[in-house]
């Protein structure tokens, strides 16, 4: 267990009351495993109707949704550069110019210089790119992309996932090519590409999970998970239309949600394989943003596991909470806890039939 000194305790209490949800995803740190439960597809920009110069204002996917393609500036747009151009307005670009490592790469996304792309293609003082349509369970996530022509002097092609950085290219030069994998991809809202400067994107490897419908309890007087305490039970919802009441106590301290769960995607871990009573899923991976000792902005994000009957050392649980303010990106969470339970025990359910009761 992790305590940082702000949160200083010898013990922490934490009770979740049943009453509703919204919904979501997390973080691939804690939940890589259930990614796996999922289906991906890299957008190479090359299979879409559309070539050299082109706008691109949709992108199609497989993945049961489409998404939405918008820049900064409406005198700016979002088209395709074709790195197999030779001669073209931007040889940084170009695998025949001083891109050979942009060979195989086809087309690629930038933002038209304002000036005009026939004459100087991308645009020098970048600007974003921004992808919606996900859906709002957030059962999506960006894996991966790959920056092209980060010049030194600019800085990073960065991924932002609802406002929070989750990656960045290192800026190798001009005409370079670089993967970036994203620390903690999950989609609720929007998808940022902030360039500052030239250059573009490709190979954008989007993934969605199957979001589970149900709802999770706790058993026994108590759940314990390295030294923290889970009392009075809990029951939270994965249909985004419902609400719970999240409580996280301990000696000094209060965290409380004070609105409805930004992520809560229940998935089936196909390694977990929990005994009955059955269930759509084992997996709940949550987010919420509450009120830490009456401050609020500090988010929480857990994934509870349930392994099988009758709960205890199968069952686990791992939990992160972190100061108002603080972003997860960025900074270290002030409490960091997981493991297998010590006493109690976790049990997913189908959910039973009712109707939204947020703020009611």
């Amino acid at each position: 267990m992790k305590l940082s000194p702000y949160l200083a305790a010898t013990a922490v209490l934490i009770a979740v009351g049943a009453c509703g949800t919204e919904s979501t995803g997390t973080d691939d740190s804690i939940s890589a495993k259930a990614r796996d439960n999922t289906t991906c597809h890299t957008i190479t920009f090359d299979d879409l109707d559309l070539g050299h110069g082109d706008e691109v204002t949709s992108i199609p996917t497989p993945l049961g949704f489409d998404l939405d393609v918008t820049v900064t500036s409406e005198s700016m747009r979002g088209v395709l550069y074709s790195t197999d151009t030779v001669g073209g307005p931007d040889a940084d670009l170009e695998k025949d110019g001083r891109c050979p490592d942009c060979a195989g790469l086809g087309n690629i996304l930038v933002i038209e210089d304002p000036r005009g792309f026939a004459s100087y293609g991308d645009s020098p003082g970048g600007g974003t790119i921004t992808l919606t349509g996900f859906p709002s369970s957030g059962s999506a996530f960006i894996e991966r992309y790959t920056a092209v022509d980060q010049e030194t002097t600019e800085a990073a092609v960065q991924l932002f996932i609802d406002g929070v950085r989750v990656g960045g290219s290192s800026g190798q030069g001009d005409g370079s090519v670089e993967e970036v994998l994203a620390s903690s991809p999950s989609i609720t809202s929007n998808a940022e590409f902030r360039l500052g400067g030239s250059g573009g994107v490709d190979n954008v490897k989007v993934c969605a999970g199957v979001p589970g419908v149900g709802r999770m309890t706790g058993g026994g007087n108590q759940l314990t998970v390295d030294g923290v305490k889970v009392t009075r039970g809990f029951t939270i919802h994965c249909d985004i239309t419902l609400s719970n009441n999240v409580e996280i106590n301990w000696e000094g301290n209060r965290w409380h949600i004070d609105k409805p769960l930004t992520r809560a995607t229940c998935l089936d871990d196909p390694d977990v394989a929990p005994a009955p009573p059955r269930a759509p899923f084992d997996t709940f991976i949550g987010e919420a943003t509450g009120r830490l000792n009456g401050v609020d902005g500090s988010m929480l994000k857990f994934t509870f596991v349930d392994a099988g009957e009758p709960g205890g050392k199968s069952d686990t649980a791992e939990i992160l909470i972190w100061a108002p303010g603080d972003d997860p990106g960025v900074d270290e969470p002030v409490l960091s806890v997981s493991g297998e339970l010590e006493h109690g025990n976790l049990q997913a359910h189908y959910d039973q039939p009712h109707g939204s009761n947020w703020n009611k």
